[in-house]
C-alpha cells in the first residue's frame, strides 16, 4: 500500500504501540510506558526518556542508522535516475539504441559463455560501484558540537538534524505529539529499559514482520478486487465493501463487523497474515476460472 497506515500493534501481553506501517515511526512514550511497568515489577526505578536521550551510545546508534537510511534512499533515487536517463537516450536515438542492443545480442550469440559472463560482470561492477559511491560514512564526530559544558548531549538540537530516525512534535493533534522514532531506534530504546520488552518488540516486528504483512495484505486486497472486477463478478463500491466486510467477519469475527480501521488497531499479526493468504488464494482461483460467481467467493472466504 502506498498510503501510510497508523497501526496499533500489541507487544505480547505487555501493551501496545502506535506505529506507521510504511514510515515505521512509532511513539517513544508507548515503549517507555511498557518498559517502566516491567521495571517496577522487578523493583527497579522508572527511567525518564530524557535520561536515555543524553546517552552518547544512543546517538551513535542513531547516527549510524540515519547514515544507512540516507544511503539507501539515495541508492534508490540514483537507480531510478539512471533508468530514466537510459530511457531518454533510447527515445532520443532509437535507431542507435536498437543497434547497440542488437550488437550485444550478436556478441552474446557468438560467445554464449563469455558473453553471459561479461554481462554478469558488468552488472556486478555497476552494483558494486553504486554501493561504494552512495555509501555514507556515519559522522560520529558531530556529537561533539552537541555536547554541553558538562559533556551531556543537547538532544533537542540533535533531534532536528536526523528527521529520518527521530522526530519531536509539540503542536498539532494530541495523538501526533511527542517523540517518534524509527523502528530500529525504538528497539534500541527498549534495550535500555527491559530485556523482556526488547525481545517482545524484536519478535513482533523483526521476526513476525507485522508491518510487512499489513502492507502485503492491503496490496492483495486491491489486486483481488481488480481481478473480480475484470471477471465481471463485482462492479461497484458497495461490492468492494461487501468483500471487505466478509473477509473481516471470517477472520476477526462477527463482533468486529462495524468496527472501523480494524486491521490497523485490533488485528494480530496472525490474523493479518491469514487475511493476506486468503486474498492470495482467492486471486489464484479467480484467475484460474474456478470461481464464476460472487457467492462462490463468499463461501470460500468463510470456509478458508
Amino acid at each position: 500500500m502506498k498510503t501510510n497506515q497508523q497501526m496499533v500493534v500489541p507487544i505480547g501481553n505487555l501493551g501496545e504501540i502506535s506505529i506507521g506501517h510504511l514510515t515505521q515511526f512509532g511513539r517513544a512514550s508507548d515503549i517507555m510506558t511498557m518498559g517502566n511497568l516491567l521495571r517496577e515489577q522487578r523493583g527497579l526505578r522508572p527511567i525518564e526518556l530524557r535520561e536515555i536521550l543524553v546517552k552518547e551510545d544512543f546517538w551513535e546508534f542513531a547516527i549510524a542508522l540515519n547514515a544507512k537510511l540516507i544511503s539507501e534512499s539515495q541508492s534508490v533515487d540514483s537507480t531510478l535516475r539512471d533508468l530514466s536517463n537510459q530511457n531518454n537516450n533510447l527515445s532520443q536515438t532509437p535507431e542507435s539504441g536498437v543497434r547497440d542492443l542488437s550488437n550485444q545480442n550478436n556478441d552474446l550469440s557468438q560467445n554464449p559463455v563469455t558473453g553471459v559472463r561479461d554481462l554478469s560482470n558488468q552488472n556486478n561492477d555497476l552494483s558494486q560501484s553504486a554501493v561504494t559511491a552512495l555509501w555514507i560514512e556515519p559522522d560520529f564526530d558531530k556529537l561533539e558540537k552537541y555536547k554541553s559544558k558538562d559533556r551531556k548531549i543537547e538532544y533537542s538540537k540533535l533531534i532536528k538534524e536526523m528527521p529520518m530516525v527521530i522526530k519531536s512534535q509539540r503542536g498539532g493533534k494530541p495523538e501526533n505529539r511527542g517523540v517518534w522514532m524509527q523502528l530500529l531506534l525504538l528497539l534500541k530504546l527498549a534495550a535500555y529499559l527491559d530485556k523482556t520488552l526488547e525481545v517482545e518488540i524484536f519478535d513482533c516486528f523483526v521476526k513476525g514482520k507485522i508491518l510487512e504483512w499489513r502492507d502485503d495484505s492491503g496490496d492483495s486486497f486491491k489486486e483481488l478486487c481488480s481481478i473480480l472486477n475484470q471477471k465481471g463478478l463485482i462492479s461497484c463500491d458497495e461490492d468492494y465493501k461487501d468483500i471487505s466486510r466478509n473477509i473481516k467477519i471470517a477472520i476477526l469475527g462477527q463482533r468486529f463487523k462495524g468496527v472501523k480501521d480494524v486491521w490497523n488497531k485490533i488485528a494480530t499479526k496472525e490474523q493479518i497474515e491469514k487475511r493476506n493468504n486468503l486474498e492470495k488464494y482467492l486471486i489464484k482461483i479467480v484467475q484460474d476460472g474456478l470461481i464464476t460467481s460472487i457467492d462462490q467467493c463468499y463461501k470460500i472466504i468463510h470456509t478458508f
